[in-house]
């Protein structure tokens, strides 16, 4: 499974670097927070640790590359999965 986690982090990270401005870059991490949200409807946790987990490595890698706005977005949303994480496990 940790394997699998890997994978698909690796892969999310990959898609948003194959864009090659900043402004399709932020368009693609706004189409995998979107993701991210359809994965929260399912209770999908694994997912959305793994789509939020890309992101925050990917702004870490690549903190350069990015505008601050575009990195605290996307980390805003990143503290926001956790939080729904840590909400989904105490349900179940």
């Amino acid at each position: 499974m940790i394997s699998h986690a890997n994978r698909i982090t690796s892969w999310i990270t990959t898609e948003i670097l194959k864009f090659p401005t900043v402004a399709t870059r932020r368009d693609a991490i706004v189409l995998f927070i979107h993701a991210a949200q359809a994965l929260e409807q399912l209770q999908n946790y694994n997912g959305i640790i793994q789509v939020h987990s890309s992101l925050l490595s990917l702004l870490v890698e690549a903190r350069r590359s990015f505008p601050l706005g575009v990195v605290v977005f996307a980390l805003e949303h990143h503290l926001q999965a956790q939080e729904l994480v840590g909400a989904g496990l105490q349900e179940g």
